[in-house]
């Protein structure tokens, strides 16, 4: 490298970093061990505040829901039809559970397609948390936190 290209090169550095007569090679190292550090520190910054932080979120315990299923006893081959959702609803608001949504579902597993079987169909009810423990007790389950809402 010529000397007009070492020239054209220290003019391009940042001044921190200039290498030359008159900086300490000691300097040099401090002010990017320096450098290093403010980019650790931004970068932290940075994390912490696109993170989701828990303590500040809106849902409060009596705002969470939780989603309930119960199968609607159909059979297969038309033996017995099923309960629409509307009415099994009409069962958990009875017992002053509120429902905030309702549908028909099914439970996802392979069954026997055979008259008079179960034909897997389900009501599926979201509902207040709180209400959960009722909603066991009268022969309701809990939807898997794993599974689609």
């Amino acid at each position: 490298m010529t000397e007009d290209n070492l020239d054209n090169f220290r003019s391009h550095q940042p001044a921190d970093y200039a290498v030359g007569p008159g900086r300490n090679p000691t300097e040099i190292v401090a002010a990017r061990v320096q450098m290093k550090n403010q980019i650790i520190v931004l970068t932290i910054c940075l994390g912490l505040i696109l993170l989701p932080v828990p303590c500040l979120s809106s849902d409060s315990p009596a705002d969470r829901t939780v989603i309930v299923f119960k199968p609607d006893g159909s059979l297969h081959c038309g033996l017995l039809e099923g309960v629409n959702p509307e009415e099994m609803a009409l069962e958990l608001s009875g017992a002053g559970i509120e429902v905030l949504l309702s549908r028909k579902g099914f439970d996802g597993r392979e069954g026997v397609a055979q008259c008079g079987e179960p034909t897997g169909q389900i009501n599926i009810f979201e509902i207040p948390f709180s209400d959960l423990t009722s909603a066991l007790e009268m022969g309701f389950m809990r939807q898997p936190e794993n599974m689609a809402r």
